[in-house]
């Protein structure tokens, strides 16, 4: 997860369990909350302020998904997820309200991770 006060580039290292290494990623957004991974790598990022979803890719940069200025539908999403059978419905609470939003956008996530305590290492 992913927070900043200010709007620039965040640089972060990413570790998933079967790499033996560490990516490196940027995101754009002012105050966002990253947790959904697209299937085509990436990022889905939810930002908090302003009221929009967006997608960050290595190759093509960032696209914003869905925006809402009055901040009705979209209102401080957080904690995006990748839900439904194909993996292709985005799911996010909006802390400025009192529901959950989902939408289709053309793009699928990976599944989610569960680690064993073997690969845990404990």
């Amino acid at each position: 997860m992913i927070g900043s006060q200010e709007v620039g580039l965040d640089r972060v290292e990413t570790f998933a369990f079967g790499l033996d290494h560490a990516e490196s990623i940027c995101v754009t957004p002012a105050l966002s909350f990253p947790m959904a991974l697209p299937s085509e790598g990436g990022l889905v990022i939810a930002c908090y302020r302003p009221d929009v979803l967006q997608c960050w890719h290595p190759d093509r940069g960032v696209a914003t998904l869905a925006a809402d200025p009055r901040g009705t539908v979209l209102a401080a999403p957080i904690n995006a997820v990748f839900t439904g059978p194909d993996l292709d419905t985005i799911v996010f609470p909006n802390l400025g309200r009192w529901h959950l939003t989902r939408g289709r956008f053309g793009i699928k996530g990976v599944p989610l991770n569960y680690p064993t305590i073997a690969q845990l290492g404990s």
